[in-house]
């Protein structure tokens, strides 16, 4: 078994350097001097919502399943809603122009 950690290099250092750990004999007394990790054998331990590998086209993904990423989502949870009946027909003539672009969703 192979898994991969993270130490700083130096104590004043902000840089991470791997460092692989196996539990595996044969692999610790051979003379290889590169190891083939393959990505479904590794763990990711960072937390997902500050990871860009948690984020996956706009959504996050973690333990809880798949949520919309709060980044992508910001813009429109922030706009006020329309005031007026002008304003209304306005949001939703923009809505229609881009639901063009949003075929799937018909």
């Amino acid at each position: 078994m192979v898994s991969i950690a993270t130490k700083s290099c130096h104590s004043d250092s902000k840089t991470l350097a791997p460092l692989i750990k196996t539990d595996d004999e044969d692999l610790q007394t051979s003379d290889r001097r590169s190891v083939e990790v393959y990505i479904d054998d590794i763990v990711s331990k960072a937390k997902p919502e500050r990871s860009i590998a948690g984020k996956f086209l706009g959504f996050m993904v973690s333990q809880k399943g798949i949520e919309v990423s709060p980044d992508q989502v910001k813009a429109v949870m922030e706009t006020p809603p329309p005031r007026s009946k002008k304003e209304l027909q306005r949001l939703t003539g923009k809505l229609i122009a881009l639901g063009a672009f949003y075929s799937p969703l018909h």
